[in-house]
């Protein structure tokens, strides 16, 4: 492990209003023209990225996480003025995770070297 991360946090409300949500999700509508111009670069990218990604994958630094969130509540007002809503409570939230390293004995000489993570979200 390279980097641990820990959190811990009371009780956080957000309110979820769908009026910004909207303008949000509007604004990124914009960029699907784009998309189209990124999907036909990112093919191209892909094959000459596999080598990068192999080695970027054996030396990518390793996260440690502990978090812990307290019971957040979700408030959904029924409009941007209202005073009706619904209450979401979430219940604790904890996120941690594990690092498990193996190898693998190939045909060749040398044997691949392989990382799994194992991470817990309750």
């Amino acid at each position: 492990v390279d980097i641990a991360v820990s959190l811990q946090m009371g009780r956080a409300r957000i309110v979820f209003v769908n009026k910004f949500v909207t303008s949000v999700v509007n604004f990124l509508d914009n960029f699907s023209i784009a998309k189209a111009k990124l999907d036909e670069a990112g093919q191209a990218m892909k094959e000459a990225s596999k080598d990068v990604a192999k080695n970027l994958q054996e030396k990518a630094p390793r996260v440690k996480l502990d978090i812990m969130v307290k019971a957040p509540l979700v408030v959904v007002p029924q409009n941007s003025r209202s005073r009706d809503v619904i209450m979401v409570n979430l219940g604790d939230i904890a996120v941690n995770n594990t690092y498990e390293k193996g190898s693998v004995q190939s045909k060749k000489s040398s044997s691949d070297v392989w990382v799994a993570e194992n991470m817990t979200v309750q």
